[in-house]
């Protein structure tokens, strides 16, 4: 059975024995509320390849990883993906100077 963390969607396995099925059903009727509520998991490895170098990272890992493999719902890149526990950051647009409305030339 698995318990997912609710504030980074990672799995925790838990394991009983035949002889402790009753209990077994009973955490995991306990834990069906929690699993379902759970965010999905925040990737704790890889990424860092799409941070440095521009590719088509997705067809790249679909050819290796096989046809079962999927982007991860945070992204591929690992600067995008948030930290356990802390406020998602937001990105501030970059500033930019437009010229308009008269020309440089012309000085009265």
């Amino acid at each position: 059975m698995l318990e997912k963390d609710p504030v980074t969607g990672w799995a925790i396995a838990h394991w009983f024995c035949k002889r402790h099925r009753d209990h077994a059903d009973r955490v995991n009727e306990q834990l069906r509320a929690q699993n379902e509520a759970a965010p999905a998991p925040l990737p704790n490895k890889g990424g860092l390849l799409p941070c440095y170098f521009k590719a088509d990272w997705e067809k790249v890992y679909r050819h290796y990883a096989g046809r079962f493999w999927g982007p991860p719902t945070h992204g591929l890149c690992a600067d995008d993906w948030p930290t356990p526990g802390r406020a998602p950051v937001v990105k501030k647009a970059r500033m930019r100077l437009v010229l308009g409305g008269h020309d440089l030339d012309d000085t009265p």
